[in-house]
């Protein structure tokens, strides 16, 4: 699956189901502006069954963005040249997967600038749909323009690249629900 975001003028949220964005967006901030991987400093309960008896979910999501001051690294380097191609944020560490309470889904994303523009590449290698690709299509998008406004630029495009992209059978009835109420959504108007 392949879906690109002109985050500019978007910022893609589910309408035909109930999201939870504030939890993805504290979510996004817990691993990467905290770099966090203990689930006491994250208020949803979404790494809850991942974490050990202490809370910590080990060398995952935002250990590997502290450990390696990957977002720092990134904005540093896009601030002092804006065409470098070297913007890669990458949460796989071979070294670390043992480690790893779970291996990252989304584990890439390359920033660049374009015209201006802040773009962003990510890649994951499994998606679920419904919960976890709602959830970080919409984190990249606001990272997109928190990024882009820090460098003083305008948000570019988010493309997502999801090699495995799926729906659970236990999500069946709720993806039926889903669409009929996208088709009413659609049919007053409320969203094209």
């Amino acid at each position: 699956m392949i879906l690109a975001v002109d985050c500019d003028k978007e910022c893609p949220i589910l309408k035909s189901k109930k999201t939870f964005w504030k939890s993805s967006v504290e979510e996004a901030f817990w691993i990467f502006r905290d770099g966090s991987n203990d689930i006491h400093d994250l208020r949803p309960h979404i790494w809850d069954d991942w974490a050990d008896e202490n809370g910590i979910v080990a060398k995952t999501y935002g250990y590997q963005i502290k450990e390696y001051d990957q977002v720092n690294r990134v904005l540093n380097d896009l601030a002092r040249d804006s065409s470098t191609r070297r913007g890669v944020i990458d949460l796989w560490n071979n070294a670390d997967l043992p480690e790893m309470a779970i291996t990252p889904c989304v584990y890439t994303s390359v920033w660049d600038i374009v015209d201006g523009q802040l773009n962003v590449l990510v890649t994951s290698r499994s998606c679920d749909l419904l919960v976890g690709g709602v959830f970080n299509v919409f984190q990249y998008t606001v990272l997109n323009k928190l990024f882009a406004r820090h460098l003083g630029v305008k948000p570019g495009i988010l493309t997502f690249v999801a090699a495995d992209a799926h729906i659970y059978e236990n999500q069946f009835d709720g993806c039926d629900q889903m669409l009929k109420q996208y088709q009413v959504l659609l049919a007053i108007g409320i969203i094209r």
